[in-house]
């Protein structure tokens, strides 16, 4: 989702009508993919610095025990599911997995 808010026209309003969180691990996943180019990652960093960098404490972590024992889902996608949880933020994603993911306080959206 993080790609497509930057490719967006609309990315400078979305940063003036909400406030945005990334989980520490989708900084992870952004930064290291092996087709990274320097030009994509000045502008994930530049987009990075805009938001809240949310990491990994007690709730999070408890949320995470919680959900992956009641779904069949990997530990990074549970850690920013959980993140969405813990925050009671929406979580915006084209995951297929986390868009029909029902679980208690969990809301999704698909579009930027």
């Amino acid at each position: 989702m993080i790609i497509s808010l930057l490719k967006s026209e609309k990315v400078q309003e979305i940063f003036n009508s909400v406030e945005l969180f990334v989980s520490i691990i989708s900084r992870m996943e952004l930064l290291s993919r092996p087709d990274i180019t320097e030009e994509d990652e000045l502008e994930i960093l530049g987009f990075l610095s805009k938001v809240t960098i949310v990491g990994i404490d007690n709730s999070i972590e408890s949320a995470v025990i919680s959900l992956r024992r009641s779904r069949k889902i990997k530990l990074p996608d549970s850690i920013i599911v959980a993140t969405s949880v813990v925050l009671e933020a929406t979580l915006l994603t084209h995951d297929a997995q986390l868009l029909n993911l029902s679980w208690p306080s969990y809301m999704v959206h698909d579009k930027p």
